[in-house]
């Protein structure tokens, strides 16, 4: 899956999406004009520390993830 499949998933779901970029992801993101086709349920937050994660993570309804840490927290 790529980064345009991933925004084209994210705007096809009925709820709010709370989306911590970090840095590099937010370049490509941007590098390839995917930036502005993030709907609007589509909240972009900061990267976030453990504590605010699980915070996050408590309150999801679903969580999408390629970190195994958060995998074992969810």
């Amino acid at each position: 899956m790529n980064l345009s499949s991933i925004v084209n998933a994210f705007c096809g779901v009925g709820i709010p999406i709370v989306f911590p970029v970090h840095l590099i992801t937010e370049k490509y993101l941007k590098q390839y004009g995917l930036w502005g086709k993030l709907c609007k349920k589509v909240k972009i937050i900061s990267p976030v520390g453990y504590l605010e994660m699980l915070k996050l993570m408590a309150h999801a309804k679903k969580i999408l993830t390629d970190l195994g840490g958060v995998q074992k927290e969810a």
